[in-house]
Protein backbone atom coordinates (compact mmCIF):
# COMPACT_ATOMS: atom_id res chain seq x y z
CA UNK A 1 0.00 0.00 0.00
CA UNK A 2 1.32 3.44 -0.90
CA UNK A 3 1.93 6.33 1.46
CA UNK A 4 1.34 9.37 -0.77
CA UNK A 5 -1.39 11.84 0.25
CA UNK A 6 -4.03 13.23 -2.08
CA UNK A 7 -2.39 16.71 -2.31
CA UNK A 8 1.00 15.13 -3.02
CA UNK A 9 -0.49 12.85 -5.68
CA UNK A 10 -2.29 15.77 -7.34
CA UNK A 11 0.99 17.71 -7.37
CA UNK A 12 2.81 14.78 -8.97
CA UNK A 13 0.08 14.39 -11.58
CA UNK A 14 0.26 18.09 -12.47
CA UNK A 15 4.07 17.82 -12.71
CA UNK A 16 3.61 14.91 -15.11
CA UNK A 17 1.10 16.77 -17.29
CA UNK A 18 2.65 20.23 -17.54
CA UNK A 19 5.54 20.23 -20.00
CA UNK A 20 6.87 22.04 -23.04
CA UNK A 21 3.59 21.43 -24.90
CA UNK A 22 1.97 24.19 -22.83
CA UNK A 23 4.15 26.71 -24.67
CA UNK A 24 2.33 25.86 -27.94
CA UNK A 25 -1.17 26.50 -26.57
CA UNK A 26 -1.29 30.28 -27.34
CA UNK A 27 -0.49 29.40 -30.96
CA UNK A 28 -3.36 26.88 -30.94
CA UNK A 29 -5.74 29.51 -29.52
CA UNK A 30 -4.67 31.88 -32.27
CA UNK A 31 -5.68 29.26 -34.85
CA UNK A 32 -9.02 28.34 -33.27
CA UNK A 33 -10.14 31.61 -31.74
CA UNK A 34 -10.70 32.08 -28.03
CA UNK A 35 -14.13 30.45 -27.76
CA UNK A 36 -13.52 27.27 -29.78
CA UNK A 37 -10.03 26.91 -28.30
CA UNK A 38 -11.43 27.02 -24.76
CA UNK A 39 -14.13 24.47 -25.61
CA UNK A 40 -11.69 22.06 -27.28
CA UNK A 41 -9.18 22.37 -24.44
CA UNK A 42 -11.76 21.70 -21.73
CA UNK A 43 -13.24 18.82 -23.76
CA UNK A 44 -9.81 17.20 -24.12
CA UNK A 45 -9.28 17.56 -20.37
CA UNK A 46 -12.62 15.95 -19.55
CA UNK A 47 -12.04 13.02 -21.92
CA UNK A 48 -8.54 12.53 -20.52
CA UNK A 49 -9.92 12.47 -16.97
CA UNK A 50 -12.51 9.85 -17.94
CA UNK A 51 -9.85 7.75 -19.69
CA UNK A 52 -7.64 7.95 -16.59
CA UNK A 53 -10.56 6.80 -14.45
CA UNK A 54 -10.98 3.74 -16.68
CA UNK A 55 -7.26 3.05 -16.56
CA UNK A 56 -7.22 3.38 -12.77
CA UNK A 57 -9.94 0.71 -12.49
CA UNK A 58 -7.77 -1.63 -14.56
CA UNK A 59 -4.80 -0.92 -12.29
CA UNK A 60 -6.87 -1.65 -9.17
CA UNK A 61 -8.08 -4.90 -10.68
CA UNK A 62 -4.51 -6.02 -11.44
CA UNK A 63 -3.40 -4.93 -7.95
CA UNK A 64 -6.19 -6.93 -6.28
CA UNK A 65 -4.99 -10.04 -8.09
CA UNK A 66 -1.35 -9.45 -7.21
CA UNK A 67 -0.45 -8.90 -10.88
CA UNK A 68 1.92 -6.44 -12.51
CA UNK A 69 0.19 -3.06 -12.85
CA UNK A 70 2.53 -1.35 -15.32
CA UNK A 71 1.20 0.04 -18.59
CA UNK A 72 3.02 -2.71 -20.51
CA UNK A 73 1.56 -5.43 -18.27
CA UNK A 74 -1.97 -4.08 -18.71
CA UNK A 75 -1.46 -4.12 -22.47
CA UNK A 76 -0.36 -7.77 -22.34
CA UNK A 77 -3.35 -8.68 -20.18
CA UNK A 78 -5.79 -6.88 -22.46
CA UNK A 79 -4.34 -7.75 -25.86
CA UNK A 80 -2.58 -10.99 -25.04
CA UNK A 81 1.15 -11.48 -24.44
CA UNK A 82 2.86 -11.40 -27.81
CA UNK A 83 5.76 -9.79 -29.62
CA UNK A 84 3.33 -7.58 -31.55
CA UNK A 85 1.79 -6.25 -28.32
CA UNK A 86 5.20 -5.52 -26.85
CA UNK A 87 6.27 -3.81 -30.07
CA UNK A 88 3.11 -1.67 -30.15
CA UNK A 89 3.44 -0.48 -26.56
CA UNK A 90 7.19 0.04 -26.72
CA UNK A 91 6.76 1.92 -29.99
CA UNK A 92 4.21 4.26 -28.44
CA UNK A 93 6.38 4.86 -25.38
CA UNK A 94 9.38 5.50 -27.62
CA UNK A 95 7.51 7.93 -29.89
CA UNK A 96 6.02 9.81 -26.94
CA UNK A 97 9.25 10.16 -24.96
CA UNK A 98 11.32 10.74 -28.09
CA UNK A 99 8.97 13.42 -29.36
CA UNK A 100 8.92 15.36 -26.10
CA UNK A 101 12.73 15.11 -25.88
CA UNK A 102 13.03 16.55 -29.40
CA UNK A 103 10.67 19.35 -28.43
CA UNK A 104 12.79 20.11 -25.37
CA UNK A 105 16.00 20.40 -27.41
CA UNK A 106 14.21 22.63 -29.91
CA UNK A 107 12.81 24.83 -27.14
CA UNK A 108 16.21 25.28 -25.48
CA UNK A 109 17.78 25.98 -28.85
CA UNK A 110 15.25 28.74 -29.42
CA UNK A 111 15.42 30.31 -25.95
CA UNK A 112 19.18 30.41 -25.40
CA UNK A 113 19.89 32.85 -28.28
CA UNK A 114 17.34 35.25 -26.79
CA UNK A 115 18.93 34.88 -23.35
CA UNK A 116 22.33 35.63 -24.87
CA UNK A 117 20.95 38.60 -26.78
CA UNK A 118 19.55 40.09 -23.58
CA UNK A 119 22.94 39.62 -21.92
CA UNK A 120 24.68 41.39 -24.79
CA UNK A 121 26.28 38.29 -26.27
CA UNK A 122 25.85 38.73 -30.01
CA UNK A 123 27.53 37.07 -32.94
CA UNK A 124 27.10 34.28 -35.42
CA UNK A 125 27.15 31.40 -32.95
CA UNK A 126 25.49 32.96 -29.90
CA UNK A 127 22.35 33.70 -31.91
CA UNK A 128 22.24 30.40 -33.81
CA UNK A 129 19.53 27.91 -32.73
CA UNK A 130 21.30 24.88 -34.16
CA UNK A 131 24.52 25.82 -32.40
CA UNK A 132 22.75 25.82 -29.05
CA UNK A 133 20.87 22.61 -29.80
CA UNK A 134 24.24 20.97 -30.44
CA UNK A 135 25.89 22.48 -27.37
CA UNK A 136 23.07 21.57 -25.01
CA UNK A 137 22.60 18.14 -26.57
CA UNK A 138 26.21 16.97 -26.79
CA UNK A 139 27.63 18.74 -23.73
CA UNK A 140 24.73 18.32 -21.27
CA UNK A 141 21.99 16.07 -22.64
CA UNK A 142 24.18 13.14 -23.70
CA UNK A 143 26.23 13.06 -20.46
CA UNK A 144 23.02 13.18 -18.40
CA UNK A 145 21.74 10.18 -20.36
CA UNK A 146 24.69 8.23 -18.98
CA UNK A 147 23.75 8.85 -15.33
CA UNK A 148 22.27 5.97 -13.36
CA UNK A 149 20.74 8.14 -10.63
CA UNK A 150 18.59 11.06 -11.76
CA UNK A 151 17.25 12.08 -8.34
CA UNK A 152 19.39 15.22 -8.30
CA UNK A 153 17.52 16.51 -11.35
CA UNK A 154 14.31 16.88 -9.34
CA UNK A 155 15.50 20.35 -8.30
CA UNK A 156 15.30 21.59 -11.90
CA UNK A 157 11.82 20.10 -12.16
CA UNK A 158 10.59 22.21 -9.25
CA UNK A 159 12.27 25.27 -10.77
CA UNK A 160 10.53 24.53 -14.06
CA UNK A 161 7.11 24.15 -12.41
CA UNK A 162 7.58 27.49 -10.73
CA UNK A 163 8.71 28.83 -14.10
CA UNK A 164 5.45 27.74 -15.76
CA UNK A 165 3.39 29.52 -13.09
CA UNK A 166 5.65 32.54 -13.53
CA UNK A 167 5.07 32.49 -17.31
CA UNK A 168 1.30 32.43 -16.75
CA UNK A 169 1.53 35.46 -14.43
CA UNK A 170 3.72 37.39 -16.88
CA UNK A 171 1.39 36.53 -19.77
CA UNK A 172 -1.50 37.89 -17.72
CA UNK A 173 0.43 41.10 -17.17
CA UNK A 174 1.12 41.37 -20.92
CA UNK A 175 -2.51 40.64 -21.81
CA UNK A 176 -4.03 43.29 -19.50
CA UNK A 177 -1.38 45.85 -20.43
CA UNK A 178 0.27 46.02 -17.01
CA UNK A 179 3.53 45.22 -18.81
CA UNK A 180 3.53 46.81 -22.27
CA UNK A 181 4.30 44.59 -25.26
CA UNK A 182 6.96 46.06 -27.53
CA UNK A 183 4.63 46.27 -30.54
CA UNK A 184 1.10 45.35 -31.56
CA UNK A 185 0.69 41.83 -32.97
CA UNK A 186 0.62 41.43 -36.75
CA UNK A 187 -2.76 39.68 -36.42
CA UNK A 188 -4.95 40.02 -33.34
CA UNK A 189 -6.73 37.00 -31.89
CA UNK A 190 -10.49 36.74 -32.36
CA UNK A 191 -13.30 35.19 -30.37
CA UNK A 192 -14.42 33.04 -33.30
CA UNK A 193 -12.16 31.01 -35.65
CA UNK A 194 -10.12 33.50 -37.72
CA UNK A 195 -10.19 33.85 -41.48
CA UNK A 196 -7.40 32.38 -43.58
CA UNK A 197 -4.28 34.55 -43.50
CA UNK A 198 -0.51 34.41 -43.43
CA UNK A 199 -0.69 33.17 -39.84
CA UNK A 200 -3.97 31.27 -39.60
CA UNK A 201 -5.64 28.56 -41.69
CA UNK A 202 -8.08 25.65 -41.51
CA UNK A 203 -5.22 23.10 -41.30
CA UNK A 204 -3.80 25.19 -38.47
CA UNK A 205 -7.14 24.96 -36.68
CA UNK A 206 -7.16 21.16 -37.06
CA UNK A 207 -3.53 21.07 -35.90
CA UNK A 208 -4.62 22.65 -32.62
CA UNK A 209 -6.60 19.61 -31.47
CA UNK A 210 -3.56 17.28 -31.10
CA UNK A 211 -1.70 20.11 -29.37
CA UNK A 212 -4.48 20.19 -26.76
CA UNK A 213 -4.31 16.38 -26.52
CA UNK A 214 -0.55 16.49 -25.96
CA UNK A 215 -1.13 19.07 -23.25
CA UNK A 216 -2.73 16.41 -21.01
CA UNK A 217 -0.38 13.49 -21.71
CA UNK A 218 0.14 11.52 -18.48
CA UNK A 219 -1.54 8.10 -18.81
CA UNK A 220 1.71 6.14 -18.85
CA UNK A 221 2.53 7.40 -15.34
CA UNK A 222 -0.91 6.85 -13.77
CA UNK A 223 -0.30 3.23 -12.59
CA UNK A 224 2.60 4.44 -10.45
CA UNK A 225 0.52 7.29 -8.99
CA UNK A 226 -2.33 4.89 -8.16
CA UNK A 227 -0.02 2.49 -6.34
CA UNK A 228 1.71 5.30 -4.43
CA UNK A 229 -1.58 6.76 -3.14
CA UNK A 230 -2.46 5.86 0.44
CA UNK A 231 -5.84 4.06 0.72
CA UNK A 232 -6.25 4.04 -3.06
CA UNK A 233 -10.03 3.71 -3.27
CA UNK A 234 -11.83 4.77 -6.44
CA UNK A 235 -13.14 7.89 -4.73
CA UNK A 236 -9.67 9.02 -3.62
CA UNK A 237 -8.16 8.19 -7.00
CA UNK A 238 -10.87 10.18 -8.76
CA UNK A 239 -10.12 13.17 -6.52
CA UNK A 240 -6.48 12.97 -7.63
CA UNK A 241 -7.36 12.53 -11.31
CA UNK A 242 -10.01 15.22 -11.59
CA UNK A 243 -8.11 17.56 -9.26
CA UNK A 244 -4.88 17.19 -11.24
CA UNK A 245 -6.65 17.57 -14.58
CA UNK A 246 -8.59 20.61 -13.35
CA UNK A 247 -5.46 22.41 -12.10
CA UNK A 248 -3.54 21.54 -15.26
CA UNK A 249 -6.43 22.62 -17.48
CA UNK A 250 -6.60 25.90 -15.59
CA UNK A 251 -2.90 26.62 -16.16
CA UNK A 252 -3.07 25.59 -19.81
CA UNK A 253 -6.26 27.59 -20.40
CA UNK A 254 -4.81 30.73 -18.83
CA UNK A 255 -1.63 30.32 -20.86
CA UNK A 256 -3.62 29.98 -24.08
CA UNK A 257 -5.96 32.90 -23.37
CA UNK A 258 -3.39 35.37 -22.05
CA UNK A 259 -0.70 34.38 -24.55
CA UNK A 260 -2.94 34.73 -27.59
CA UNK A 261 -4.48 37.99 -26.37
CA UNK A 262 -1.06 39.47 -25.65
CA UNK A 263 0.71 38.39 -28.85
CA UNK A 264 -2.23 37.78 -31.18
CA UNK A 265 -2.92 35.01 -33.67
CA UNK A 266 0.57 35.68 -35.05
CA UNK A 267 2.16 34.37 -31.82
CA UNK A 268 5.12 32.03 -32.24
CA UNK A 269 4.61 28.26 -31.91
CA UNK A 270 6.64 28.63 -28.70
CA UNK A 271 5.13 31.58 -26.84
CA UNK A 272 8.39 32.32 -25.00
CA UNK A 273 9.96 33.23 -28.34
CA UNK A 274 7.36 36.01 -28.68
CA UNK A 275 8.35 37.54 -25.34
CA UNK A 276 10.17 40.89 -25.64
CA UNK A 277 13.90 40.66 -25.02
CA UNK A 278 15.10 44.25 -25.22
CA UNK A 279 18.12 44.68 -22.88
CA UNK A 280 17.79 47.20 -20.08
CA UNK A 281 13.99 47.09 -19.97
CA UNK A 282 11.74 45.73 -17.22
CA UNK A 283 9.69 43.62 -19.62
CA UNK A 284 12.88 42.20 -21.13
CA UNK A 285 14.17 41.26 -17.67
CA UNK A 286 10.87 39.63 -16.65
CA UNK A 287 10.76 37.70 -19.91
CA UNK A 288 14.35 36.53 -19.54
CA UNK A 289 13.71 35.17 -16.05
CA UNK A 290 10.96 32.99 -17.49
CA UNK A 291 13.24 31.77 -20.28
CA UNK A 292 16.05 30.85 -17.87
CA UNK A 293 13.67 28.97 -15.54
CA UNK A 294 12.28 26.96 -18.43
CA UNK A 295 15.74 26.14 -19.81
CA UNK A 296 16.74 24.81 -16.37
CA UNK A 297 13.57 22.75 -16.23
CA UNK A 298 14.13 21.29 -19.70
CA UNK A 299 17.75 20.43 -18.90
CA UNK A 300 16.53 18.27 -16.03
CA UNK A 301 13.57 16.79 -17.91
CA UNK A 302 15.49 15.83 -21.06
CA UNK A 303 17.20 12.71 -19.60
CA UNK A 304 13.95 11.73 -17.86
CA UNK A 305 12.46 11.26 -21.33
CA UNK A 306 15.58 9.88 -23.00
CA UNK A 307 16.10 7.11 -20.43
CA UNK A 308 12.76 5.37 -21.20
CA UNK A 309 13.27 6.11 -24.91
CA UNK A 310 16.59 4.26 -24.76
CA UNK A 311 14.94 1.40 -22.86
CA UNK A 312 12.31 1.09 -25.59
CA UNK A 313 14.97 1.09 -28.32
CA UNK A 314 16.91 -1.60 -26.47
CA UNK A 315 13.79 -3.69 -25.89
CA UNK A 316 12.58 -3.38 -29.48
CA UNK A 317 15.92 -3.96 -31.20
CA UNK A 318 17.82 -6.26 -28.83
CA UNK A 319 15.03 -7.72 -26.64
CA UNK A 320 16.94 -6.66 -23.54
CA UNK A 321 16.80 -3.82 -21.05
CA UNK A 322 19.78 -1.42 -21.08
CA UNK A 323 20.94 -2.82 -17.70
CA UNK A 324 21.39 -6.26 -19.29
CA UNK A 325 23.50 -5.04 -22.20
CA UNK A 326 27.26 -5.18 -22.46
CA UNK A 327 29.01 -1.84 -22.14
CA UNK A 328 29.70 -1.60 -25.87
CA UNK A 329 26.08 -2.43 -26.79
CA UNK A 330 24.79 -0.01 -24.13
CA UNK A 331 27.05 2.76 -25.50
CA UNK A 332 25.91 2.13 -29.09
CA UNK A 333 22.22 2.15 -28.13
CA UNK A 334 22.69 5.32 -26.07
CA UNK A 335 24.58 7.12 -28.85
CA UNK A 336 22.15 6.06 -31.60
CA UNK A 337 19.13 7.12 -29.53
CA UNK A 338 20.69 10.51 -28.86
CA UNK A 339 21.77 10.99 -32.49
CA UNK A 340 18.24 10.43 -33.77
CA UNK A 341 16.88 12.97 -31.28
CA UNK A 342 19.58 15.53 -32.06
CA UNK A 343 19.20 15.22 -35.85
CA UNK A 344 15.42 15.59 -35.63
CA UNK A 345 15.77 18.68 -33.41
CA UNK A 346 18.23 20.20 -35.89
CA UNK A 347 15.93 19.61 -38.87
CA UNK A 348 12.59 20.71 -37.40
CA UNK A 349 11.90 24.42 -37.14
CA UNK A 350 8.78 24.95 -35.00
CA UNK A 351 7.69 23.38 -31.74
CA UNK A 352 4.02 23.24 -32.72
CA UNK A 353 4.79 20.75 -35.52
CA UNK A 354 6.37 18.14 -33.26
CA UNK A 355 3.72 18.62 -30.57
CA UNK A 356 0.96 18.20 -33.17
CA UNK A 357 2.42 14.92 -34.42
CA UNK A 358 2.94 13.61 -30.88
CA UNK A 359 -0.59 14.57 -29.87
CA UNK A 360 -2.13 13.02 -32.99
CA UNK A 361 -0.36 9.68 -32.62
CA UNK A 362 1.21 8.37 -29.43
CA UNK A 363 -0.56 10.77 -27.03
CA UNK A 364 -3.91 9.89 -28.59
CA UNK A 365 -3.13 6.17 -28.32
CA UNK A 366 -1.59 6.24 -24.84
CA UNK A 367 -4.04 8.76 -23.37
CA UNK A 368 -7.36 7.80 -24.96
CA UNK A 369 -7.33 4.62 -27.04
CA UNK A 370 -5.38 2.26 -24.76
CA UNK A 371 -7.15 3.08 -21.44
CA UNK A 372 -10.55 2.61 -23.11
CA UNK A 373 -9.38 -0.58 -24.83
CA UNK A 374 -7.89 -2.00 -21.62
CA UNK A 375 -11.12 -1.39 -19.72
CA UNK A 376 -13.29 -3.03 -22.37
CA UNK A 377 -11.03 -6.05 -22.84
CA UNK A 378 -10.35 -6.67 -19.16
CA UNK A 379 -14.04 -6.26 -18.31
CA UNK A 380 -15.08 -8.71 -21.02
CA UNK A 381 -12.51 -11.24 -19.79
CA UNK A 382 -13.44 -10.89 -16.12
CA UNK A 383 -15.14 -13.68 -14.21
CA UNK A 384 -18.30 -13.59 -12.08
CA UNK A 385 -16.57 -11.59 -9.38
CA UNK A 386 -16.30 -8.63 -11.73
CA UNK A 387 -18.10 -6.31 -9.34
CA UNK A 388 -15.51 -7.07 -6.67
CA UNK A 389 -12.52 -7.01 -8.99
CA UNK A 390 -12.97 -4.27 -11.56
CA UNK A 391 -15.87 -2.28 -10.17
CA UNK A 392 -14.75 -1.33 -6.70
CA UNK A 393 -16.10 0.88 -3.93
CA UNK A 394 -18.49 3.37 -5.49
CA UNK A 395 -19.35 1.82 -8.85
CA UNK A 396 -22.47 -0.25 -9.42
CA UNK A 397 -23.25 -2.83 -12.08
CA UNK A 398 -25.47 -0.38 -13.98
CA UNK A 399 -22.67 2.19 -13.91
CA UNK A 400 -20.38 -0.40 -15.49
CA UNK A 401 -22.59 -0.64 -18.60
CA UNK A 402 -22.41 3.15 -18.96
CA UNK A 403 -18.63 3.13 -18.59
CA UNK A 404 -18.38 0.38 -21.22
CA UNK A 405 -20.33 2.54 -23.69
CA UNK A 406 -18.16 5.54 -22.85
CA UNK A 407 -14.98 3.50 -23.30
CA UNK A 408 -16.22 2.24 -26.67
CA UNK A 409 -16.96 5.80 -27.83
CA UNK A 410 -13.52 7.07 -26.72
CA UNK A 411 -11.75 4.16 -28.39
CA UNK A 412 -13.57 4.46 -31.72
CA UNK A 413 -13.39 8.27 -31.86
CA UNK A 414 -9.66 8.37 -31.12
CA UNK A 415 -8.88 5.69 -33.72
CA UNK A 416 -10.84 7.61 -36.35
CA UNK A 417 -9.16 10.91 -35.47
CA UNK A 418 -5.57 9.64 -35.59
CA UNK A 419 -5.25 9.20 -39.41
CA UNK A 420 -7.30 12.36 -40.02
CA UNK A 421 -5.11 14.53 -37.80
CA UNK A 422 -1.87 13.03 -39.11
CA UNK A 423 -3.05 13.49 -42.69
CA UNK A 424 -4.02 17.15 -42.17
CA UNK A 425 -0.75 17.92 -40.38
CA UNK A 426 1.29 16.27 -43.15
CA UNK A 427 -0.66 18.16 -45.81
CA UNK A 428 -0.12 21.42 -43.94
CA UNK A 429 3.64 20.83 -43.80
CA UNK A 430 4.01 19.81 -47.44
CA UNK A 431 1.80 22.61 -48.77
CA UNK A 432 3.71 25.29 -46.85
CA UNK A 433 7.18 24.03 -47.82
Amino acid sequence: MGSSTIPASITNLVKTIIGCSILCVPYAFGQTGLLLGSVLLILCGIIQAVALHLLALCVLKAQSRGEDTSFRALASAALGPSAATDLLVEGCVLACCFGFAIGQLMTMGGLLPQICDYMGLGGEYWSNNQFWISVVGWCIGLPLMCLNNLDSLKVTSYIGNAGIVYVVVVLCAFAVGFIPVASAPDQVVTLEPPAHSQYTSLPGLVESLPIFVAGFSCAQNLPTLVLELKDNSVRRIDIVIFGGIAISAGLVLLTGLFGSVAFGASVNGNVLLSFPSAPGTVCGLLANIGRIANVLNLLGCYPLYMHPARSSVSSMMLRKSPADLSFSSWAIVTLCTFLLCWIAAMLLTTLDVIMAYIGATCCMLMGFTFPALFYRRLSAAADGSLQEKLIVDTEKAEDHASWMSTAHMIQVTSLVLIPVLVGVQTWKMTSSS
